[in-house]
């Protein structure tokens, strides 16, 4: 029989082993493909803000060209140059950005594709390692302080066996019910019962532009490089 001390060193091991895990993961993500794939995103809204920008400049730039055109009794004056001049400018600006936009939305699909991959690959490893620490802490208590909890509960197998069994049930778990009723009692009041404290070793857990944990599904990804296809095929 596998004594505690044992599969609290394994427990260490495993959690170890997790870790390392975790740390290529968010490695992958937060220095690789989701950087990339927040940096392009974030380009894309500059890209929008400045299109809003200079199509509000071409608006004013246009009342202004028609206010001084009117001015100069619709002669081609100076001051109705420069206005043109403006309103050409910032019209020719905004079109010329949302060609960029164009271009940066779509180059982002690849980008969220492995983003979206490699977010929900770090998830799943943040959890491993939660769950590898939790597991951890329980051998760890029951390394330090389970004889007198196992003698204490050898003791209670020497008590009167239950009345009223069931033929599935089992003895020595009715008789040890109030003990797994008392700790569960005790881990519910417990403050990380409700809170999750922050788990230093962990880390914490940064998906940036998947936050909402939104993940590509292999049918999205599917359908949208079919959907590219076809347009590819029509252009």
């Amino acid at each position: 029989m596998t004594s505690i001390q044992d599969k609290f060193a394994k427990a260490k091991d495993t959690y170890k082993e997790a870790l390392i895990h975790l740390a290529m993961a968010r490695q992958a993500y937060e220095a690789g493909s989701g950087k990339a794939y927040a940096e392009l995103l974030q380009r894309c809204e500059e890209l929008r803000s400045k299109i809003t920008a200079h199509e509000q400049a071409a608006a004013d730039s246009h009342d202004l060209f028609r206010r001084a055109f009117a001015a100069a009794n619709y002669t081609q004056t100076k001051e109705v140059k420069s206005a043109l001049f403006n309103k050409n400018d910032a019209a020719t600006m905004a079109e010329e950005l949302r060609l960029a936009l164009a271009e940066c939305e779509a180059n982002t699909f690849e980008p969220q594709v492995q983003a979206s991959e490699d977010a929900k690959s770090y998830l799943i490893a943040h959890r491993a390692a939660f769950e590898a620490y939790a597991h951890l802490q329980v051998y760890q208590a029951l390394a330090e302080m389970g004889e007198p909890l196992a003698r204490a509960l050898a003791l209670v197998r020497h008590c009167e066996r239950p009345r009223q069994l069931t033929i599935t049930d089992d003895p020595e778990a009715r008789r040890e019910a109030f003990v797994w009723a008392s700790i569960k009692e005790m881990a519910s009041a417990h403050p990380v019962a409700d809170e999750l404290p922050a788990i230093e070793a962990l880390g914490a857990l940064e998906l940036g532009p998947f936050a909402n944990r939104q993940f590509m599904s292999p049918t999205e990804i599917h359908q949208a490089r079919h959907a590219q296809q076809q347009e590819a095929a029509e252009a």
